[in-house]
């Protein structure tokens, strides 16, 4: 797994961004590792997303199964991120198309390197495609604290076809700064409203700490 890649023992963060990913805006961005070591960051993100429940088959009840066989029981940021309204999970993600975090977070958290390494060896990757955002979201919010991830909503972001403006940018400034990456008129480009899809009324979209 990436985290274990020999040349990442070099650095403090990596940084995962996607192709067709663009950062935008009127004005230079802040150094986000800057941020990072100095509010002593494990994780930062973007996007809110929610996964397709065929692409999640049987990862919920394999990770209680890990917690129960830990003797753990679900943390507080997961029950107020992750339950949905009828059911224990939402399949609610952070995006992991734009992710920072610390190199140690997956390599050396003990628990966060167990849940990885099941996972791998279960094989719900190949057989269900299982992606990474969901398999890190349930982690990330089973194991940090909360102030040890936050959401960058200072800048904007387009990915594919998807974008969000930085916080407090007005709709039509905002669709002005993205047209640059709105190049098919075939296309339908969804604005995300506070970077969360299919709603901000998703829980997991403003439990953790902003950075605007």
């Amino acid at each position: 797994m990436l985290p274990n890649h020999p040349l990442l023992s070099l650095f403090t963060f990596y940084w995962r961004l996607d192709s067709h990913s663009y950062i935008f805006g009127p004005k230079p961005i802040k150094d986000p590792f800057e941020i990072m070591e100095e509010q002593k960051i494990q994780y930062a993100f973007v996007m809110i997303n929610e996964e397709a429940e065929h692409y999640t088959a049987g990862l919920w009840s394999f990770f209680q199964t890990f917690l129960t066989d830990r003797c753990l029981k679900l943390s507080e940021a997961f029950r107020k991120t992750q339950n949905g309204w009828f059911v224990d999970y939402s399949h609610a993600m952070i995006f992991t198309n734009f992710a920072i975090a610390r190199v140690s977070l997956f390599r050396d958290h003990e628990l966060m390197r167990a849940w990885l390494h099941l996972v791998d060896r279960n094989g719900g990757i190949y057989r269900y495609r299982w992606g990474d955002a969901p398999i890190h979201t349930l982690a990330l919010t089973q194991f940090l604290q909360r102030n040890e991830i936050v959401r960058l909503r200072y800048f904007g972001y387009f990915h594919r076809h998807e974008y969000v403006c930085a916080s407090g940018t007005k709709e039509e400034l905002c669709k002005q700064q993205a047209q640059p990456f709105l190049t098919d008129p075939k296309e339908k480009y969804p604005q995300y409203d506070d970077g969360c899809y299919p709603s901000s009324w998703s829980p997991l979209c403003h439990y953790y700490p902003e950075i605007k």
